[in-house]
């Protein structure tokens, strides 16, 4: 709903007519006790010319240029941000990252109720050890937002009973406007399912893609692209957040060579997207490695 909301926010704004936007894009730059950044717009009923843009971090004013905003993006892009989107999704070849159409398959809530529409319900019986063939793993996060697994019969599951045996790529639920993007990165194994703490990044039959896809997901141009979608300090992780990422062959013939390690991956995507340097700068010194 909140992203839904931001999202209609946004397009009533850019109808309305958007002349300047001057963004300070580091937390605290402003008001030195609020750990978030700022935006100043100006509106002018009417307005249908490029948007003024002006960003300023420490002081200084590192772009200054002329926008043309688009409904249903971000309305704060900065030039190189939308330069290295272009490249992406202008391709001939661009299909966007879908490895997973639900990002909450099972719909447990994070105490292990079950989530029907309208209600939860406390219907699902967890043990704390494996006592049947049939039980399997149900990873949940504790206060620190620390894995921990209990026990369910797959029989007794009201939904998702048929993702159970796939491999899957989980992170925690939220994503933030920050150096990682993404947290608790896991691979769950066929056997085991999630709780909504978690959401779903990927899931797949095949054992020998599986760690192939979650070097993708840690590259910083995968990370990249998804926080450019990011409108809030922290947002709940969907299928909408990969709107901008390539998705990519992950078998042996793939144009990636995902035996390397995850940084010289960075290098082959950032070839492969014809991205110039100061792109790569950009992203390089935005986000760190994990």
């Amino acid at each position: 709903m909140k992203g839904n909301i931001l999202s209609h926010t946004r397009n009533n704004m850019i109808q309305f007519g958007i002349k300047r936007i001057i963004n300070f894009s580091l937390p605290k730059e402003i008001f030195k006790t609020v750990n978030r950044a700022i935006s100043i717009f100006m509106l002018n009923n009417g307005y249908t010319k490029e948007t003024h843009y002006k960003e300023i971090r420490n002081n200084s004013v590192v772009t200054d240029t002329l926008l043309s905003l688009e409904q249903d993006k971000s309305i704060v892009y900065e030039p190189i941000q939308l330069g290295i989107v272009d490249k992406t999704i202008t391709r001939d070849d661009f299909e966007a990252y879908d490895l997973c159409k639900n990002a909450r398959l099972f719909s447990i809530a994070s105490n292990g109720y079950f989530m029907y529409a309208d209600h939860t319900e406390d219907c699902i019986e967890y043990t704390n050890n494996k006592i049947l063939e049939d039980d399997i793993e149900v990873v949940f996060l504790d206060g620190a937002h620390k894995p921990y697994v209990l026990y369910a019969n797959r029989n007794k599951l009201p939904k998702g009973k048929e993702y159970i045996d796939s491999w899957k790529i989980v992170c925690g639920s939220k994503i933030a406007l920050n150096e990682i993007v993404v947290s608790n990165l896991n691979v769950l194994k066929p056997g085991q399912i999630l709780t909504n703490s978690f959401a779903i990044m990927a899931i797949t039959n095949s054992e020998s893609e599986i760690y192939s896809i979650l070097k993708y997901i840690k590259t910083k141009f995968h990370r990249m692209l998804i926080r450019l979608t990011i409108s809030d300090n922290k947002t709940a992780y969907g299928l909408g957040r990969t709107i901008y990422v390539p998705l990519q062959n992950f078998t042996s013939q793939s144009d990636i060579d995902w035996s390397q390690s995850v940084e010289n991956i960075d290098r082959q995507l950032y070839k492969k997207y014809n991205l110039n340097q100061e792109e790569i700068d950009y992203i390089e010194s935005t986000l760190e490695s994990i």
